[in-house]
């Protein structure tokens, strides 16, 4: 991971790189990848790449239709993170309390550190049209699935539709925690008194909602 960053890095701040045929199209996603880190996804353009890399304005178009195809895969880059991370806690000897529970503060942190690639995930307006970017679309499920594989495994009594109903529940009040701690909506005299660790659990307890004892 060291590496990919580093990478990245060199992608980004390197315009004088020369372009090496067959290698233009993980160079292009590397540095959008590294440009919405540090600027968000509102920064990204072909004919910018184009300039960083070194390469004529029409040379990203032979991989990349348009900008939202990049973009797409900066998303993916995103899910392909949580859905990784999901795998990990799934196979650690843990109560399927405790698996959602990391699941959660996963995300958490997640959002948290890398907050300009979680905007572009989800404020890029390519969700809506996950079904033009086919592996986008597979990524996202597969994320939901693991998800659903963890709550199922804290809760092996509900019925399906009742542990979609959960699922969105927890979702739902996730993401909207996630997006009140980007944009500073928690004044300080609402937080007066309270660690971050003790919201934080808070958030957690009401996300997951009531589960069966089975530590």
């Amino acid at each position: 991971m060291a590496h990919f960053r580093h990478q990245l890095l060199v992608f980004a701040m390197n315009p004088s790189r020369p372009y090496h045929h067959g290698n233009l199209r993980a160079e292009l996603i590397a540095t959008a990848i590294a440009v919405t880190q540090q600027h968000g996804h509102e920064a990204v353009s072909l004919r910018g790449l184009a300039e960083t890399l070194g390469v004529s304005r029409g040379a990203p178009y032979r991989h990349f239709p348009d900008r939202e195809s990049l973009l797409a895969e900066v998303a993916l880059h995103g899910f392909e993170t949580l859905e990784r991370h999901l795998h990990d806690i799934d196979t650690k000897p843990l109560s399927g309390r405790r698996k959602l529970e990391a699941a959660a503060r996963e995300f958490l942190h997640f959002v948290r550190t890398n907050p300009k690639i979680f905007r572009a995930m989800y404020e890029a307006n390519l969700l809506a049209e996950a079904d033009s970017h086919p592996h986008l679309a597979a990524c996202l499920h597969r994320t939901y699935d693991g998800l659903d594989g963890l709550l199922a495994q804290a809760l092996p009594d509900i019925s399906g539709q009742a542990r979609k109903l959960r699922l969105i529940a927890m979702w739902s009040t996730l993401y909207g925690f996630a997006k009140i701690g980007q944009t500073d909506i928690l004044q300080t005299y609402m937080k007066e008194g309270l660690s971050n660790a003790e919201i934080d659990m808070a958030v957690l307890q009401t996300a997951i909602g009531p589960l069966p004892d089975l530590d």
